[in-house]
């Protein structure tokens, strides 16, 4: 299952040991996941992910190398909808090309007032930033620590959070009702 963990290991320069003790493992306990002969469960599939800095994926074989960009952290999950709260936790790391790595997250979406371009699932690449053009695509945390993604149009004095699908009504917000913590640059559909 792990085809890659020893290959990532050793292209980290870490031995079996430090791995074991960065996880609070032993080393007989890590060297079974090298040699195939367990499977981690999911929190500590999680827990080499970060360690390694790369996706799940790679350490199951799915991706092989950050040839088409670098790793980048998916951070939670922020809604589509409203009434939800969002959840900020690090499920772990999918590939992204871009400049400047630190200033990017990755959050999965929940809801469906973004459907049908952005969908439940979807995972939503973020710049982290704390403005927006009018009609930007952002995610904006409100006063009630509720964040969403959806489209922010400026008027005169309030904020419209537009969202896609015609089901859902656009939120209008006044004044200081709320922070924008990024534009969304990217989403990627996972099957």
């Amino acid at each position: 299952m792990l085809a890659n963990l020893k290959r990532i290991r050793l292209s980290l320069h870490m031995t079996q040991q430090e791995v074991a003790n960065r996880l609070g493992l032993t080393r007989q306990a890590y060297s079974n996941y090298e040699s195939g002969l367990r499977e981690p469960e999911y929190a500590t599939l999680c827990a080499l992910a970060d360690l390694f800095r790369c996706p799940v994926g790679r350490l199951l074989g799915r991706v092989s190398e950050y040839e088409n960009g670098v790793p980048i952290p998916i951070l939670g999950t922020v809604k589509g909808g409203f009434n939800r709260m969002a959840r900020e936790e690090l499920e772990g790391y999918e590939v992204a090309d871009v400049a400047n790595p630190d200033e990017y997250f990755f959050l999965r979406v929940t809801g469906e007032s973004m459907a049908p371009q952005i969908q439940e699932g979807d995972l939503a690449l973020v710049h982290s930033q704390s403005t927006l053009q009018s009609g930007e695509i952002g995610v904006v945390l409100l006063e009630d620590e509720e964040a969403t993604i959806k489209r922010v149009v400026f008027s005169d004095k309030s904020v419209i959070l537009q969202p896609f699908n015609n089901a859902y009504t656009p939120m209008v917000l006044s004044g200081g009702a709320f922070r924008v913590l990024g534009k969304v640059v990217r989403t990627i559909r996972e099957w």
